[in-house]
């Protein structure tokens, strides 16, 4: 089963809020498995925390995966205290390579 490649920008907040909205729900409505990087992260806003949330809830109870690539400390505590990780794959930079995925995007 292949995967839907997403890599954040190093910053999601009101000035490309939309712009990453619209990209990760237009991959979500195809996609069983998508791959959302966040290695590179240094900032997100809370809309989009929720909303990843969201999405990896609804991805679940269709029977598909969504994993965050790359995710920091800070970033885990942060979904820890506004949604939760339980519908998050966490995975390293290394562990997505390991998977040698088939990369749609």
């Amino acid at each position: 089963m292949s995967w839907t490649y997403i890599s954040a920008p190093g910053r999601i907040d009101a000035f490309n809020f939309a712009q990453a909205k619209a990209e990760l729900l237009s991959a979500a409505a195809d996609a069983k498995q998508i791959g959302y990087d966040v290695s590179g992260l240094q900032f997100m806003s809370l809309p989009m925390i929720k909303l990843l949330y969201q999405t990896a809830l609804e991805m679940g109870q269709r029977g598909g995966r969504f994993a965050l690539i790359g995710s920091s400390e800070r970033l885990k505590r942060q979904l820890l205290i506004y949604a939760s990780l339980d519908p998050f794959l966490c995975l390293s930079v290394d562990g997505w390579k390991s998977l040698e995925p088939t990369v749609t995007a």
